[in-house]
């Protein structure tokens, strides 16, 4: 299985989603796993080194760049930049399709939908199934370490 991260970060947009999705990267590439990421970073330099720094086996500036296996690779979309009828997105390119969602994201065609938020009750507008709740909000290792020690203490 190949996991394939879909995300943006820009001035305009923020690095949020590039944040809490590198979370799931971190965790992913600890295990083994082959962990590919592709998006568009604009003038968000130090988040451009977080995405080098991880361990990422492929990096695609450009979605299009990238072929997708449909029989091995599982995408996780996490943006708002990306039209619902772009091919790349397309499920029949994916194994699965996981979207990160919150109230602004398109009503992506996925497998399923994770909100990690506060707000458990928010469904949004999607026919598609969602987990939704603060269990569902990714933390990296290192941050999770920190929590352990701190509590043991």
């Amino acid at each position: 299985m190949r996991y394939v991260l879909r995300v943006d970060a820009s001035l305009s947009t923020g690095a949020g989603h590039v944040m809490r999705s590198s979370a799931n990267a971190e965790e992913l590439i600890a295990r083994g796993e082959d962990v590919i990421y592709t998006g568009q970073i604009s003038d968000l330099p130090w988040v451009e080194e977080r995405i080098l720094a991880l361990g990422f086996s492929q990096i695609y500036s450009e979605s299009e760049n990238y072929n997708s296996n449909q029989d091995s690779d599982v995408l996780i979309l996490d943006t708002y930049e990306i039209d619902t009828n772009e091919g790349f997105i397309n499920p029949e390119n994916w194994v699965h399709i996981v979207a990160i969602v919150d109230e602004l994201t398109p009503n992506y065609d996925c497998t399923i939908r994770i909100h990690p938020g506060l707000d458990s009750d928010w469904t949004g507008d999607s026919r598609n199934p969602i987990l939704a709740g603060p269990k569902f909000i990714p933390i990296r290792s290192s941050l999770r370490k920190n929590i352990y020690i701190r509590n043991e203490i």
